[in-house]
C-alpha cells in the first residue's frame, strides 16, 4: 500500500487498492493503535464506507484471545442498528491482499 501526502490533516490517498474485490480504498481517514481507518466506496453501487484494517501479527494470538478488530467487530454486531452513535458492521474478516 502506498500513501501520498504526509502532513497531518491532508488527505493521504491510497493508490489502487481494493478490499475483498468489492471496496475501492480512496484515502486514509486516520490511524491508531488498533488499525488504519480508510475511506472507501463499493465498486458495485458507489456506497461510501469506512474500513478499519489491521495487519496480522507474525505470531498467532493465544488460544481463545481474538485479534483486536475481531473482538471489536463482534461487540459492534451486538448493538442494534437503530441505536445512533455506533458504527454498523457490514462485514468483517480477512482479506487476501
Amino acid at each position: 500500500m502506498e500513501l501520498q501526502g504526509s502532513a497531518y490533516g491532508t488527505r493521504r490517498h491510497v493508490l489502487s487498492y481494493t478490499v475483498c474485490g468489492i471496496y475501492q480504498v480512496d484515502y486514509v481517514l486516520g490511524s491508531g493503535s488498533s488499525g488504519v481507518l480508510m475511506h472507501a466506496f463499493s465498486i458495485l453501487d458507489g456506497t461510501e464506507v469506512a474500513l478499519k484494517m489491521q495487519l496480522l501479527p507474525r505470531e498467532p494470538p493465544a488460544p481463545g484471545k481474538p485479534l483486536q478488530l475481531e473482538y471489536e467487530a463482534a461487540v459492534y454486531k451486538l448493538i442494534p442498528d437503530d441505536i445512533e452513535g455506533f458504527p454498523r458492521v457490514l462485514g468483517s474478516g480477512k482479506d487476501g491482499n
